[in-house]
């Protein structure tokens, strides 16, 4: 199973990023990730604040190596 999906929002103007391990969700705007990101926790597990950090960088980094002209 992949780790990351993505896919295109319900708002045309937006996608959306899953990491499918660890039940999270960024929804963001096309070319405005910086700016618009919107993170939710959708599974159960509870992380420390470090591991919250970790987990959203390796993320962004996933969508800057694959999906750089969605994010920039």
């Amino acid at each position: 199973m992949e780790r990351y999906k993505v896919e295109k929002s319900a708002d045309p103007n937006k996608w959306v990023c899953t990491d499918m391990i660890h039940n999270i969700i960024i929804e963001f705007e096309e070319h405005k990730f910086n700016e618009t990101q919107q993170i939710t926790f959708t599974g159960n597990q509870h992380y420390d604040v470090m591991q919250i950090a970790k987990l959203l960088r390796e993320m962004a980094d996933w969508l800057g190596e694959n999906h750089y002209t969605k994010i920039f």
